[in-house]
């Protein structure tokens, strides 16, 4: 609190109340009010922002190798003219032409994919214990189902 919250004495007001966190963005609004329900103590009123903001989405770009064929790479590979990357004087332009074509030869047979991540997952959370969610949600209907004739 910046402004004086006791007023004991009226010549010397003193801040004697205190707002801590450890995260100064989620308190808002600090008011100090007066009320009549103490003599010369004055009421705190704040807000606390509790929920979080929604995050963007993150997006990767990655290659599918989901129908690559080496054979049919290595072929296109060897009938690529990279030869007439001699034709450049300057060392660059012919890095250029070479790294140009050698990146379309590679997007015909491994495209690029725009894969959106919503959320970082935690640490714990793996493979396996994926599975096993899955696993649970895929029975557990059948399991409630099994339990409820058993009962019967």
């Amino acid at each position: 609190m910046r402004t004086p919250t006791c007023h004991k004495s009226k010549d010397y007001p003193t801040a004697i109340d205190l707002v801590i966190t450890n995260v100064p963005k989620k308190i808002k609004n600090i008011e100090c009010v007066g009320t009549s329900l103490s003599d010369f103590h004055d009421m705190i009123c704040f807000s606390t922002k509790t929920h979080q903001r929604r995050l963007c989405p993150k997006y990767i770009m990655y290659r599918s190798y989901k129908h690559f064929n080496d054979s049919e790479y290595l072929r296109d590979l060897d009938f690529a003219p990279f030869h007439v990357g001699e034709v450049f004087d300057d060392v660059d332009d012919s890095y250029w032409f070479a790294s140009k074509l050698l990146e379309t030869v590679i997007d015909v047979h491994a495209p690029m994919k725009k894969r959106i991540i919503k959320h970082r997952q935690v640490p714990y959370m793996n493979s396996k214990v994926l599975w096993a969610h899955g696993l649970h949600l895929l029975f557990s209907p059948v399991c409630s189902l099994y339990c409820a004739l058993v009962r019967a």
